[in-house]
């Protein structure tokens, strides 16, 4: 992964942050996959549908989950909905709660 952030910044001639053209999160998951990570978080969780994306896009991969899931109507039900999605990789994933 250093490489091939190396190599980023080098054909960029940018500053941190580099920007690269044509890379969403979704292909940057894959090419975290592609380079062998197997430790990751996600920040702002909401639902959790991205983490779940990335754990099914990286298979050997343990994510954390982080959110506060604090909204007043609706932070009880995004949790719920969090858990329940990404149920199905036990130890793989960590949900992190700040209450």
């Amino acid at each position: 992964m250093k490489e091939l952030l190396e190599q980023w910044y080098q054909q960029s001639g940018q500053i941190s942050p580099v920007r690269i053209p044509k890379l969403d999160r979704k292909r940057l998951v894959q090419l975290f996959g592609e380079h062998g990570l197997t430790e990751g978080a996600e920040i702002g969780v909401d639902r959790g549908r991205f983490s779940e994306y990335m754990l099914k896009v990286i298979p050997n991969l343990h994510l954390f989950s982080v959110d506060p899931w604090r909204w007043k109507l609706r932070g009880e039900s995004r949790y719920n909905s969090s858990v329940r999605r990404l149920e199905p990789y036990g130890e793989r994933s960590t949900i992190i709660r700040k209450d």
